[in-house]
């Protein structure tokens, strides 16, 4: 038998590439002659020691034998996810989730203290699983990384390097000093996230056929880095324009609709965009320091990710027009000013004008010394200091009418006519009971 098999056919040529991050890839050139037998999930067995669960994404016939490119897993890293959101979840359920929805599996090795971090917001839009484990990876503890392992399983976890033992191998090409060693060796055991030659090990491809096994290994650059690193020069400019790509759908605005806002102000959202998920809890950022704002259902708000963090939605600006603001507080410690040429309370089409703080304050002293006044001169009348108070109704209305003309402004006798609008209906009632007295 063939050292490599699939799903039990013998392969004549294989052609492995086992990285720290992401899945693994693969092409074979297998002795068989239907490619339909070799479609869907596949079991590679490398040797006695190895063996691959991944899924053929193209297989076809090639020169008389059938060639299959496979990839690690379910083949899932490039399907696309709905969008969802999630709030004080451990990291797992979002994982877990989205490995789930496009068929892919947690490994039950994956770290634990990586899957436990308590993510305070999460919001996945429509993307590609890939780009959401790497989201997932970012904002995980720092070390974190993650990739389908030869089982199938995607795992996440803070490398521990441990020294894996190959047995004998042969140092074909040894160029440590830029990062890689070429050996040939019995079969296929070495795996990413080790440590062999004393070096971290990045990626680990196999070359064979059937008369010999090559191994290429490719080392962390800095053995005190984790982070996974670009190969060459192009290989780098592709890392840093992708990884600005995928971050540049949270740099956007999204315009959204309030679907009803909590006690504590947050907002319950509804996005207009397709692929962004609708959001809960979302804070509030109000117009100023102090500021509280208080809105009806169906107001329009905009949408930001603060930093360019799924984690972080925040609620910036209002559209003019939509909907409206049912309360609206500003408070400071200091002094609170609106200076404008008109000011509109009320309504838009207000004719009055808005009293004016001082004038008020103003009016408002001189008022409280003339009612003072006015019942000083009342009391006067009612209970005189000699003689007896008024006893008829007649008096009693002559009494009210000096008072009603200390209010005015004159308090003298005879009593001039009021000219406050309150102080003419007064002089009317009164001067009608005046009347009703005369006739009894």
């Amino acid at each position: 038998m063939a050292l490599v098999t699939i799903n039990g056919f013998n392969v004549i040529r294989s052609h492995v590439t086992l990285p720290r991050t992401g899945r693994w890839v693969a092409e074979f050139v297998v002795d068989a002659e239907d490619a339909s037998e070799l479609s869907g999930e596949l079991e590679v067995q490398l040797g006695s020691k190895l063996k691959l669960i991944g899924t053929a994404k193209r297989s076809g016939p090639y020169l008389q034998k059938v060639k299959i490119q496979a990839v690690g897993g379910a083949g899932g890293l490039l399907k696309l996810l709905q969008p969802k959101a999630y709030q004080g979840v451990p990291l797992r359920i979002p994982l877990s989730d989205a490995l789930a929805e496009v068929g892919e599996s947690l490994s039950a090795d994956a770290d634990p203290n990586v899957l436990d971090t308590v993510l305070p917001f999460w919001t996945r839009m429509a993307m590609e699983l890939g780009e959401e484990l790497r989201g997932l990876t970012r904002a995980a503890p720092a070390g974190t990384t993650g990739r389908i392992l030869p089982d199938g399983s995607f795992w996440m976890g803070v490398e521990t390097w441990p020294t894996q033992d190959i047995g004998d191998f042969n140092l074909i090409d040894d160029h440590r000093g830029q990062g890689e060693v070429l050996c040939g060796i019995e079969e296929p055991q070495l795996l990413p996230g080790t440590t062999f030659l004393d070096r971290r090990v990045q990626e680990v491809i196999y070359e064979i056929d059937s008369n010999r096994v090559r191994m290429n290994v490719q080392f962390v650059p800095d053995a005190t880095d984790d982070e996974p690193q670009p190969l060459t020069m192009a290989a780098d400019l592709d890392y840093v324009v992708q990884k600005q790509l995928k971050r540049a759908r949270y740099m956007g605005a999204y315009p959204a609709r309030v679907v009803q806002q909590n006690g504590d102000l947050s907002l319950e959202l509804e996005l207009d965009s397709e692929d962004v998920p609708g959001l809960s809890n979302v804070p509030l950022r109000a117009f100023a320091p102090g500021a509280v704002v208080k809105v009806a259902p169906n107001s329009r708000v905009t949408v930001v990710f603060e930093n360019g963090d799924p984690q972080h939605p925040v609620a910036v600006q209002w559209d003019a027009g939509a909907g409206s603001a049912t309360n609206v507080e500003v408070h400071a410690s200091v002094q609170a000013a609106l200076v404008a040429p008109a000011v509109m309370l009320g309504s838009t089409e207000a004719v009055e004008p808005l009293v004016l703080g001082a004038t008020w304050k103003t009016s408002e002293d001189s008022y409280d010394l003339t009612f003072y006044a006015a019942c000083q001169a009342l009391q006067t009348i009612l209970v005189p200091p000699s003689g007896p108070p008024p006893t008829t109704v007649a008096e009693l209305v002559a009494a009210l009418t000096v008072f009603i003309g200390v209010i005015g402004g004159a308090p003298q006798t005879p009593v001039p006519a009021p000219t406050s609008a309150i102080g003419k209906r007064l002089l009317d009632r009164l001067e009608e009971l005046s009347a009703v007295s005369k006739t009894l």
